[in-house]
């Protein structure tokens, strides 16, 4: 008998880092392409799998996605796409590029919330998957 599994993932959105990996053969975009196909992948293998995605900004970190959240009621069709394949990648995508909007011009990034997020992840609550509350670092 085949249970069920869960996929909890933190992805480092430095934009100082990802400038530099585009600069070397790996931008953000083509990353997000693969990542997504990982994660779609998990969630064909069996149709109760469920995941998190949790994001760490400089100075803040948060849920993506998390399959625990209800789907919104208004999502549109898209005849292209699998709907459960759609939901995750609009998600993802628009959560990051939001953020990276908010972030406004380049500069000091100030303390990356790397650790922060790591610690939320695997905290015995994160099987509530932290509901989408940002979390601040601490300036030092």
């Amino acid at each position: 008998m085949h249970h069920s599994s869960h996929l909890s993932v933190v992805l480092d959105l430095s934009p100082t880092q990802w400038h530099l990996s585009a600069q070397h053969s790996l931008p953000l975009s083509t990353f997000l392409a693969q990542f997504l196909a990982f994660l779609n992948a998990h969630v064909a293998a069996k149709h109760e799998n469920t995941l998190a995605v949790f994001g760490a900004f400089p100075a803040k970190s948060l849920c993506l996605y998390s399959s625990a959240d209800p789907v919104p009621q208004s999502q549109p069709i898209d005849p292209n796409s699998y709907p459960p394949f759609k939901l995750v990648d609009s998600t993802i995508v628009t959560r990051i590029m939001q953020e990276l909007d908010d972030l406004g011009e380049p500069g000091e990034e100030g303390n990356h919330a790397v650790i922060l997020m790591l610690c939320n992840a695997l905290s015995p609550s994160s099987s509530e998957f932290s509901r989408r509350r940002p979390h601040k670092s601490p300036m030092l």
